[in-house]
């Protein structure tokens, strides 16, 4: 169902086009704290062959080389970098789940909005969406301007049953430069529509 309001609509708007447009896994080069792991000569071989299969989505071949990383080097930032994006590409919510609390451990990573993204996305779909929630928030409070998590964050307070704070993070998703983007998709998107009105207001 889709919600009719005076706003121009265009082809393969919706949440999933948006958010594919807007998130990009695993190749930021922005840098992150290693957490005191070293990475061998033979590690960092093994990690470089894994990124290249995860490029290509041949998340099968990926795991192989992940699973190559001796148990030192398993907890490298960069190694659970890449875990994160495989286990989420195969949809394992659970060792996503895994992956991700251990990356935003102590706030770090907070120059990385996906991975925040993909740790609320999995605990969402395995059906803790109040701990999502609060999760994202977490991350937001650090002035994220990423429009897809205050997006995000008003879709799991719909879910939540909290209107007026959607409406709030929709807000804030609008100040943002994906903000009219988003907007389109919103209004396709049936889990925020008990916000539909409010983003039919001029």
């Amino acid at each position: 169902m889709r919600h009719v309001c005076f706003v121009r609509t265009v082809p393969q708007t919706g949440y999933k086009a948006v958010e594919s447009s807007l998130t990009v896994l695993g190749n930021s080069e922005s840098r992150v704290s290693s957490n005191g792991a070293h990475l061998s000569a033979s590690d960092r071989k093994f990690l470089g062959e894994a990124k290249g299969w995860l490029q290509r989505k041949s998340y099968g071949e990926a795991q192989c080389e992940l699973d190559k990383i001796s148990p030192a080097g398993r907890v490298h930032t960069d190694v659970l970098l890449a875990s994160l994006e495989l286990q989420s590409g195969l949809k394992n919510h659970p060792r996503t789940v895994e992956a991700g609390r251990l990356l935003v451990e102590g706030r770090r990573c907070l120059d990385r909005a996906w991975v925040w993204l993909t740790l609320a996305d999995s605990l969402h779909q395995l059906g803790h969406t109040e701990e999502a929630y609060e999760k994202l928030k977490e991350f937001a409070r650090h002035g994220s301007r990423d429009g897809l998590v205050h997006y995000r964050l008003a879709v799991y307070a719909c879910l939540l049953g909290k209107p007026d704070e959607a409406k709030r993070h929709f807000s804030s998703a609008m100040n943002t430069p994906e903000g009219a983007k988003l907007k389109l998709a919103a209004l396709e998107d049936e889990q925020l529509q008990d916000i539909w009105d409010f983003l039919c207001q001029p």
